[in-house]
């Protein structure tokens, strides 16, 4: 992971939403991590998606894309070419919960890109280990979860993502 790319995950997601710089640089030798970084010809870092491959499964971690870049349709290219690429398998990712207007936009844009809000309560231990964690809600692609694949996927995530389980 190149700096600017820390950078843009120091910026894009408080700290209880995201690990230790040392944790991540760990993360990054497991071998159903990805973390995709998209770059300009030049070499600028226009954003990046950090995602785990499960068999059944992908989970978007991480998604941003560089202040500079940002409203002209770079990260619904990438997320779509990320759908491309894992056709006929789900993807889900968590947003807060839409109450905020940003949050709101989020959920509208992933929404744009076939996603779905899910109705369940989902709670994401804080990685930086202080507070109770933070309630936000799963996003599903190509459709609504059903609560047993739902727990399904909140199961792993616990044991596999964020190492609480």
């Amino acid at each position: 992971m190149r700096d600017e790319a820390w950078q843009l995950m120091e910026i894009s997601f408080p700290a209880e939403e995201r690990r230790s710089k040392k944790q991540q640089e760990e993360i990054l030798k497991k071998v159903n991590y990805c973390f995709q970084e998209y770059v300009t010809e030049a070499g600028e870092l226009q954003g990046f998606i950090a995602y785990w491959k499960f068999s059944d499964f992908i989970f978007v971690e991480h998604f941003a894309i560089n202040p500079k870049y940002r409203n002209n349709g770079l990260g619904a290219m990438f997320l779509s070419d990320l759908m491309k690429a894992y056709e006929g398998k789900r993807i889900i990712l968590e947003v807060e919960l839409p109450r905020e207007e940003i949050a709101k936009r989020r959920v509208n844009f992933y929404e744009r890109l076939g996603f779905h809000l899910n109705p369940y309560n989902h709670w994401q231990p804080a990685y930086d280990g202080k507070g109770d964690g933070i309630p936000l809600k799963i996003m599903s692609y190509p459709d609504l979860l059903a609560i047993p694949d739902f727990e399904h996927y909140q199961e792993t995530l616990f044991k596999k993502v964020y190492d609480a389980g």
